[in-house]
């Protein structure tokens, strides 16, 4: 796969090529950060430059040899700069620090745990997504809430998205 940037005036950019699955894509709260996964090799970070929407100086951001977490799917940021990234096949969600080491590991009541954004009126609410995508009749038994959406108390605030205005 690859990763493209689309700008405002819908032209498209080759940014990164030879990308197993593109996952997360996440700013940090000062917007000099781009955070970006490929779910077979763990989240990168990149130098972000705003005006130009520029990426630069790719370095690993976090990455875990536990098979037990699973694989990195889809990501949002809070208000700290810790990155929460939902975990497939791992059944949670980590929060990374800024520095890339594991801050804290929230277990779901499924393994399929796919994306979170944060919501609610002071995006003090942290809601995970999750799949049932090719759960055998066992597993779901076992998961009766996989592919549900579930809302949590972080004890944190994310930060507004920014949207795409083309």
């Amino acid at each position: 796969g690859n990763l493209f940037r689309i700008d405002a005036d819908v032209s498209h950019h080759l940014m990164e090529s030879n990308v197993g699955i593109s996952n997360t894509f996440a700013w940090s709260p000062d917007d000099t950060i781009m955070y970006f996964a490929d779910t077979f090799v763990g989240i990168y970070a990149y130098d972000f430059d705003a005006a130009s929407g520029a990426i630069s100086n790719r370095r690993m951001f976090a990455k875990t040899d536990d098979e037990s977490l699973g694989l990195g799917d889809g990501s949002t940021i809070d208000s700290e700069g810790f990155v929460w990234n939902a975990r497939w096949d791992g059944g949670c969600l980590i929060r990374w620090a800024p520095d890339g080491t594991i801050d804290r590991t929230v277990s779901l009541p499924c393994s399929r745990v796919t994306s979170a954004i944060f919501g609610g009126e002071d995006l003090d609410v942290l809601y995970v997504t999750t799949a049932r995508y090719d759960l055998s009749e066992s597993d779901l038994a076992e998961q009766p809430l996989a592919g549900g959406i579930f809302a949590i108390d972080t004890g944190t605030k994310g930060i507004a998205e920014t949207p795409f205005v083309g």
